[in-house]
């Protein structure tokens, strides 16, 4: 690199001088401050580095200059050009041990020019590139972020550490005080990128290494933060089921501030990994993590709100029940399901989401788990959180109400779900539980009240020539039967309600697991969940006082104490009864009614009410009526299967067998009866019978004659007409609910079983639903009877040869077999599925 004012005369200024071609330094004449003489137009201006070195050395004698300083030391003497000193701007003493003194009297051709500027050079190139790349590494440090940054900043101190290596091994005091003033040009494209890229493959594994190295270590925290959280959760949730909402609710606090620290975690990582989220690996579990962390959060918040309002509930004074504000628990329990189930939702999704990254397989299962538990957490908040809606509405926080509670006993079964044994009049005012009256006789304390003489249905006229209270519960549809129960007390001089609810045993025995034994001293009874029904049945049958004749006392002072048992209850026990009465709902064993059309339909959607479904497709419901059989049901074991034969016509027959066996012991008081049944079987209307068998005539003698003064009812007559009656094997056709009814009786002694079945051709047919294809859809609800449990119910599409199935939805329970698809199912609860069934594409009419 040239150091000059006129670069193109450079060479030719350099190569002039005397005879030898060399233009030695000491004959450059220029004046202090960097102002050039000319002379011969000989002129240069020197850089400072030079100008610094000549104030550094001593004159040396060279032939034919003057002598030298009599103080020189005789080695530095020796022959040559004189120098002259007049050029120097501060010559000062030379010593032996100066650098540039040592050098040139070591090498005594560097007096020449040459070899300062090629010191000059060997600065520029070094110094100035380093300067000028530095310069662009800063500039595009200004203009990137993340992980660039950091490496392009250690691009710059590499080459700072450089450059303070090179001053250490030639300091710049060699040259005097002064930084070079050098003009010179920038180095070329080639060599600048030639630059970046050694110093690139020196930095980026150097920094990369580093990167991984803090990247892991922030990784580190961020699990330590994430398992710090789940320790947490896990005890916070504990707490939750203790009861110890306080512990709860600042467990979960914790947990919060744990997450925000994760949170800033993953925050680090996500600006370290800027400039690298185009790779599939940091990118996905970038997102990964983010959503999990998401997730955790609504979890965690969830858990705060729900402690927050147990604690509230916890701390409500529960003295009697009377002082119970049922209406603010319910608002308060509303508010919280309200704002957790929003949050579970969208820990699923963000769950839901994380799974569809890239994962380790042994956290895939785990989020899998995870996420199939908030499912069902979210199914049971979104049935679980209407009822305390509908509960506040029962018992408004203002006015007051009157429900009917009946007790329907499973052991002797009835349409609606058992023979009501018990009855109670609940009164409530202002939120609050303010009467509960119980008759000591039940129903029959109406018995001779009645106003009007009703004829009974035909089956009843086996025990009774009326129609009364005891058995008003006829109809398989609840709010019909809701409906005539409260018709019949309202004839008997009773009073208007606002609602009835029908309760089964079943809930009363879940109830006693949960409270434990009931003692009932003056009875002598310790009730457990084991021995309810028999120690009840034992009571109202057989152990009650003749004189008074109040059968049903000691179900109204039963009643008192298990209410009263139930409202002081320790909240998490609460929830664990609300969750009982849902799934109560859900199995027909409490059934409700209201007189208010709106809370009706509400009831109706919820699917609470117990009523008769208008659904399209097939439908089945198999419905009993003990009828003189005592409390034998509950030892009859029962089977059904359903078939329905699709034909290459597209028409339907069904099948149904229905198997009883009563496993009663022939020496028990109650179980050793025979059992008589009426049966009920629901079908579409306007199917036809096709044939029947199993069922039994029963002989016209052992009926009672209609009383001489009862009149026929016009609700029977309305929801039950009869069509055939008796014509067809001993069998009733009807209608009723808008179904078609096939009846008839069925008798079992103990240790007897039967079957009775049933064929018959259904109304609908299954048509081609699109042009493209030949596919047919099928529906079928099997709707559950009330009381009824532990039943093996097997329903079972069977298609034509060729056929297949293409598509099914509605339950878990379907599987396909041979020659179509089945459902297996304990009929706990109404059972629903539906099919898409494909025809051969031979048949291309439209049947």
């Amino acid at each position: 690199m040239a150091v000059h004012n006129r670069p193109s005369r450079s060479k030719h200024q350099f190569k002039s001088g005397p005879a030898d071609g060399v233009v030695y330094w000491w004959q450059l004449n220029f004046k202090p401050g960097g102002k050039v003489s000319k002379k011969k137009a000989d002129s240069f201006r020197l850089s400072q580095h030079v100008l610094n070195l000549r104030k550094t050395l001593k004159p040396i004698n060279r032939p034919g200059a003057p002598a030298a300083n009599s103080q020189t030391p005789a080695a530095y003497r020796s022959t040559g050009p004189a120098i002259d000193s007049t050029n120097f701007l501060s010559p000062g003493p030379t010593t032996f041990w100066q650098p540039a003194g040592w050098l040139r009297y070591k090498y005594p051709w560097l007096d020449e020019l040459s070899i300062f500027l090629i010191l000059e050079l060997l600065i520029a190139l070094v110094y100035w590139p380093v300067r000028v790349v530095a310069r662009f590494y800063y500039w595009l440090y200004r203009h990137l972020s993340g992980v660039w940054k950091g490496m392009l900043q250690d691009v710059v101190y590499y080459f700072e550490i450089n450059y303070k290596i090179f001053r250490f091994i030639l300091p710049w005091n060699w040259f005097g005080s002064h930084r070079p003033n050098v003009y010179f040009a920038v180095p070329g494209r080639r060599q600048l990128g030639l630059l970046i890229l050694i110093a690139s493959l020196l930095i980026l594994p150097l920094k990369w290494a580093g990167f991984s190295a803090d990247l892991s270590r922030q990784k580190g925290r961020f699990i330590s933060y994430a398992e710090a959280a789940l320790g947490q959760f896990s005890l916070a949730s504990q707490a939750l089921l203790d009861g110890n909402f306080s512990d709860a609710a600042r467990g979960f606090d914790e947990v919060s501030k744990i997450m925000a620290q994760a949170d800033t975690e993953l925050q680090k990582i996500s600006s370290r990994l800027g400039a690298v989220v185009g790779l599939p690996g940091p990118q996905q579990q970038l997102a990964a993590a983010t959503l999990l962390l998401q997730a955790g959060k609504n979890i965690s918040d969830s858990g705060s709100i729900i402690s927050a309002a147990l604690s509230s509930l916890e701390n409500a004074p529960n003295t009697s029940v009377s002082e119970v504000d049922l209406s603010l628990k319910m608002l308060l329990l509303q508010r919280a399901l309200a704002e957790t189930s929003p949050k579970i939702v969208a820990a699923v999704t963000q769950m839901d989401k994380a799974l569809e990254y890239s994962l380790p397989d042994d956290l895939r299962q785990e989020i899998a788990q995870l996420s199939s538990v908030l499912v069902g957490l979210q199914a049971a908040l979104r049935q679980v959180s209407d009822l305390p809606n509908v509960l506040s509405q029962i018992i408004p926080a203002s006015g007051e109400r009157r429900y009917l509670l009946v007790f329907q006993n499973y052991s002797e079964l009835r349409p609606s779900g058992g023979f009501l044994g018990s009855l109670a009049i609940v009164e409530t005012s202002d939120g609050k539980i303010s009467k509960i009256t119980i008759p000591g006789g039940g129903p029959y304390d109406w018995q001779g009240q009645l106003a009007v003489k009703v004829a009974p249905p035909e089956p009843l006229r086996l025990v009774n020539s009326l129609w009364q209270l005891q058995d008003a519960n006829w109809f398989f549809d609840f709010p019909t039967s809701a409906q005539k129960i409260a018709w019949f007390i309202k004839q008997s001089g009773g009073p208007d309600f606002d609602g009835v609810i029908a309760v089964n045993p079943d809930l009363v025995l879940a109830l006693l697991k949960i409270l434990g034994p009931i003692d009932l001293p003056e009875y002598g009874k310790h009730l457990t969940s084991e021995n309810f029904i028999r120690e009840t049945q034992e009571a109202v049958e057989l152990e009650y006082d003749r004189e008074t004749n109040k059968p049903k006392q000691f179900m109204a002072d039963l009643a008192p104490i298990l209410i009263s048992r139930v409202f002081n209850l320790k909240v998490p026990n609460q929830i664990e009864v609300l969750s009982l009465v849902e799934q109560a709902l859900q199995r027909k064993s409490i059934q409700i009614y209201f007189s208010d059309p709106e809370l009706e339909q509400r009831i109706v959607a919820a699917g609470w009410a117990g009523e008769v479904k208008d659904v399209s497709g097939d439908y089945l419901a198999i419905v009993r009526a003990n009828i003189g059989g005592g409390k034998t049901d509950l030892v009859i074991s029962e089977a059904v299967q359903h078939t329905a034969t699709l034909l290459p016509t597209g028409d339907l027959v069904d099948k149904v067998e229905f198997s009883r066996t009563h496993q009663g012991d022939p020496f028990d008081i109650f179980y050793s009866r025979r059992n008589v049944s009426w049966l009920k079987f629901f079908v579409p209307a306007g199917s036809v019978l096709i044939e029947s068998s199993g069922f039994e005539t029963m002989p016209a003698d052992y009926f009672r004659p209609i009383h001489e003064q009862a009149s026929l009812d016009a609700d029977l007559f309305a929801h039950e007409q009869i069509t055939d009656s008796g014509a067809t094997a001993g069998m009733q056709v009807a209608r009723e609910s808008g179904k078609t009814v096939f009846a008839g009786w069925l008798t079992l002694e103990p240790g007897q079983s039967k079957t009775v079945s049933l064929v018959y051709r259904l109304p609908l047919k299954l048509n081609r639903t699109s042009k493209l294809q030949d596919v047919r859809e099928y529906q079928a609800y099997l709707a559950k009877q009330s009381g009824v449990d532990d039943i093996t119910l097997t329903s079972t599409i069977a298609l034509p040869v060729g056929w297949r199935i293409r598509w099914q939805e509605g339950t878990s329970k379907l599987q396909l077999v041979p020659d179509g698809i089945q459902l297996i199912s304990n009929w706990q609860e109404d059972e629903s599925y539906g099919v898409l069934i494909e025809a051969p594409s031979s048949l291309l009419t439209n049947q």
